[in-house]
């Protein structure tokens, strides 16, 4: 926010709004999965050992699920790392409204009040946030799901429950 109230993009927001769907989903992945690889880090006892197992995006969550993070948000990360993958292996890959529905579908209800959130924080006035492109319902996805992770690191460096 600004001094006048007014709702500022941050950097991660404007790198994906700025990006083409691929670049946006490949840049969004990188940035969720850091903040997933800083919670791990900061469960176990010494991280290089985990690094050594070479652990694709689907088995972090799975750790950081065996470590603590609330279960719940698994299957919403998960589906975000599939995404990724989609668009990884497969060329004609596009966010179809189905895709990212899909992908908003398997979100926690936490998950999907921070993607409304950010949403709401944007300018007015706006359309519903189902009728908006499905490359700006994923940035906004994307946003959610780093926001959570940045929650969930705070809540865990003061010691606090990781729900």
């Amino acid at each position: 926010m600004t001094t006048d109230g007014e709702y500022q993009l941050n950097d991660f927001e404007k790198a994906l709004f700025g990006e083409d769907e691929l670049g946006a989903v490949v840049r969004g992945t990188i940035h969720v999965e850091t903040k997933l690889l800083e919670l791990i880090g900061l469960l176990v006892e010494d991280e290089s050992y985990i690094r050594r197992l070479n652990l694709d995006f689907s088995q972090h969550v799975n750790l950081a699920v065996a470590l603590g993070l609330n279960a719940e948000y698994a299957k919403g990360l998960r589906a975000f790392g599939k995404l990724r993958n989609d668009f990884a292996h497969k060329l004609d890959t596009v966010l179809s409204k189905e895709r990212v529905h899909s992908l908003y579908e398997a979100l926690a209800s936490r998950e999907k009040h921070l993607v409304q959130q950010s949403y709401l924080l944007t300018d007015d006035p706006k359309p519903p946030f189902n009728d908006l492109p499905p490359k700006d319902q994923f940035v906004y996805i994307a946003v959610a799901l780093h926001t959570l992770l940045e929650i969930v690191l705070g809540e865990t460096t003061m010691g606090q429950d990781m729900s």
